[in-house]
């Protein structure tokens, strides 16, 4: 069985558009509005792949980066934001090398997370 996509975004417009598309291409999706949310999630159900936005309220996108890391947790991660100078400052930082800057088309959605997948070995 194929582990979901956690889609992570303060904006719940966003998220459900994401997931809207996802969905389309038989790809189950999981959602938190923030970073503590997308830790809770992940203690339940680790996903295949963790589109994170930089920028949230509680627990930004940095911050749970930090966590997995502290515990040995490997998710693949597409960072998304609007600002990308923090974008590719962070994404540097932490080694993620699949970025999706806002604002994105669908088509640029899929092909990112086809590529993200794609390096993780693709979901299990």
């Amino acid at each position: 069985m194929t582990r979901p996509i956690l889609i992570v975004d303060d904006d719940e417009l966003l998220r459900d558009a994401i997931a809207a598309v996802l969905e389309t291409q038989n790809i189950a999706c999981l959602s938190a509005s923030n970073g503590q949310e997308a830790l809770d999630v992940m203690r339940k159900d680790l996903p295949g792949l963790l589109l994170l936005d930089l920028q949230m309220p509680v627990l930004d996108g940095a911050g749970v980066v930090q966590c997995l890391q502290h515990w040995g947790i490997d998710v693949p991660i597409v960072l998304m934001s609007a600002t990308a100078p923090s974008l590719a400052r962070s994404a540097q930082e932490f080694g993620i090398t699949h970025l999706l800057p806002k604002p994105f088309g669908f088509a640029d959605l899929l092909s990112t997370v086809d590529r993200a997948l794609a390096g993780a070995g693709g979901p299990s």
